[in-house]
């Protein structure tokens, strides 16, 4: 009986060993998942700040109405409607 019961707790103690090694793989794999979504965002939102900084320049340096419009359409996208109308278009060519 003695060999049978050493057995199975050395058995359970090998099984949970290598689930607790295998949990803590995929703890790893989170953290760099985190990391790379963090990174991939911090980009994001840099690449936003530098446009909204250039488009706050391009306001700023505005001397006429015509001017300050011409910022809003380079830095602006086209309203819904407009973008449904140009899909249509691009749909009859």
């Amino acid at each position: 009986m003695k060999p049978i019961f050493l057995s199975t707790c050395i058995l359970f103690s090998a099984v949970i060993t290598a689930l607790a090694a295998d949990s803590n793989m995929g703890f790893q794999e989170t953290i760099q998942s985190v990391e790379q979504k963090k990174s991939e965002v911090m980009q994001h939102v840099k690449r936003k700040i530098a446009r909204d900084q250039e488009e706050l320049a391009c306001v700023q340096s505005a001397a006429s109405h015509v001017e300050l419009k011409s910022c809003h359409d380079k830095f602006r996208p086209p309203q819904r409607s407009d973008r449904q109308e140009n899909r249509q278009d691009s749909r009859i060519n």
